[in-house]
């Protein structure tokens, strides 16, 4: 219902912002329940990283392209016995699951001049890591927030990192065991 895809018939991931406080990990979870109705996710990896400057708010921004893994034990099923989606109307016209293939066309049909490449690039990672040839990055969690993010406000004074991104695989070169499919 906002933003540069609306009324171009093409469909988006979920997305969102961070709250005060809230780890990307935390945040993409809260975002797609949210968004999409779906419960019971689990952060699995990022993805991609994208840097823009001049952003909302005429702020420089950085867009993570996380992947999630949904335990279908804690939430409900459709009668395909995917997660039931409920969209958040006041954002969404709606939501549906639909090939990977489907959705990079529709991103190539919206963005054939603008952000092109960019779009490619997440695109290109969405469909190596579904078919289990990219590994991502894992998220070390170094200094774990809060149980409740609420409790960390927007004067408290910064911590010094809070996670780390690293390679799914480790620096002598085996696979992580977290990176595994």
């Amino acid at each position: 219902r906002h933003g540069p895809l609306r009324g171009m018939g093409v469909w988006k991931v979920p997305t969102g912002l961070i709250h005060v406080g809230e780890n990307v990990s935390d945040g993409a979870v809260r975002e797609v329940e949210e968004e999409t109705g779906v419960s019971g996710c689990t952060f699995d990896r990022v993805l991609a990283v994208r840097q823009a400057h001049g952003f909302l708010f005429g702020k420089s921004d950085l867009f993570f392209l996380v992947a999630l893994r949904v335990n279908e034990s804690e939430c409900k099923l459709d009668s395909d016995g995917r997660p039931l989606l409920t969209p958040q109307l006041e954002e969404l016209e709606g939501c549906q699951w639909i090939d990977v293939s489907e959705y990079a066309a529709g991103q190539e049909k919206a963005f054939a001049d603008r952000y092109q490449r960019v779009h490619e690039s997440l695109n290109r990672a969405i469909s190596t890591y579904q078919r289990g040839e990219y590994g991502g990055l894992v998220v070390d969690d170094l200094m774990p927030l809060p149980s409740s993010s609420s409790s960390v406000k927007a004067d408290d004074p910064p911590r010094r990192l809070q996670l780390l991104l690293t390679s799914a695989r480790n620096l002598n070169g085996k696979e992580d065991e977290r990176s595994k499919l």
